[in-house]
């Protein structure tokens, strides 16, 4: 899927790039990576909800205290 996506928006999607913060502008969101930062409409995340949580700069978002309430199963792997 992540190949097409690339295929069809060339260099308008970000890949194996390790996120380190998120912020909301009002119009979409500011991705800070690797020392740069870069504006789009939408972002599609993989991450735990958790690790997301702690991406997203303002803690009064509704999606930041949504995803922090998120649970996950206990999981052991055998």
């Amino acid at each position: 899927m992540t190949d097409r996506l690339s295929e069809v928006l060339g260099n308008q999607i970000l890949r194996n790039t390790s996120v380190e913060e998120l912020r909301s502008t009002g119009a979409g969101w500011r991705v800070y990576a690797q020392g740069q930062s870069w504006d789009f409409d939408y972002v599609i995340s993989t991450v735990p909800s958790f690790v997301l949580s702690r991406m997203l700069h303002d803690s009064s978002l509704p999606l930041k205290e949504a995803l922090e309430r998120v649970k996950y199963a206990p999981l052991a792997i055998v």
